[in-house]
């Protein structure tokens, strides 16, 4: 059954208005108008029937996973020149090493001290009291929680050290391009995946 140019119009005017929620970045209803009267328009109107509804029904669009799948284990993140940690310490026993004032006690004969978020300098080292420079970038958090350790060991009783990295700028993505607002994006230790680049 032919299908008028009348018909036409308003299938388009309903696409368009359709994909008016679809954001910015797609056709308008007047480019979609315009288009229906150019000879070689840029998309094709296909007449709603059963047999169209039928091969549409068949079509199916892979799964992210399946397009960009990569199941490599990530990386392990490690700290580097311009990040920043922040290190918590506890202590046994009296005599502590840390000032009562900047500590915050655990529980009944242990105390604990949160040394500020700090930056790792350009010579890669993080200064840590009574432990000095202790050089961190390329490194673990875990790695570096072993040397603050053993940096304490003999000068505190039974040290434990505990280290967040909580700005991590050396393992971000800039996103930029067709989007809303562009951004530096930080990449989680699970491991990101980038989906589409151009």
């Amino acid at each position: 059954m032919p299908v008028s140019p009348i018909a036409k119009i308003v299938c388009c005017a309903l696409a368009a208005a359709a994909l008016v929620g679809c954001g910015s970045a797609g056709p308008t209803g007047r480019d979609l108008l315009s288009a229906a009267q150019e000879s070689d328009p840029e998309f094709v109107l296909v007449d709603l029937s059963e047999p169209s509804l039928d091969i549409v029904a068949t079509w199916h669009n892979p799964t992210l996973s399946a397009l960009y799948g990569d199941y490599r284990s990530p990386k392990v993140q490690r700290v580097d020149i311009g990040d920043m940690v922040q290190i918590n310490i506890w202590e046994t026993g009296g005599g502590s090493l840390f000032a009562a004032s900047t500590i915050e006690r655990a529980n009944p004969g242990s105390r604990a001290a949160q040394i500020p978020e700090q930056v790792v300098a350009r010579d890669g080292t993080i200064n840590v009291p009574y432990a000095g420079r202790i050089r961190v970038a390329g490194h673990t958090p875990m790695e570096i929680e072993k040397q603050i350790v053993q940096r304490l060991a003999g000068k505190t009783a039974d040290p434990q050290a505990m280290v967040n990295l909580t700005r991590n700028l050396t393992h971000t993505a800039t996103v930029t391009g067709d989007v809303t607002t562009g951004a530096r994006v930080p990449l989680s230790p699970k491991g990101d995946h980038q989906i589409g680049s151009s």
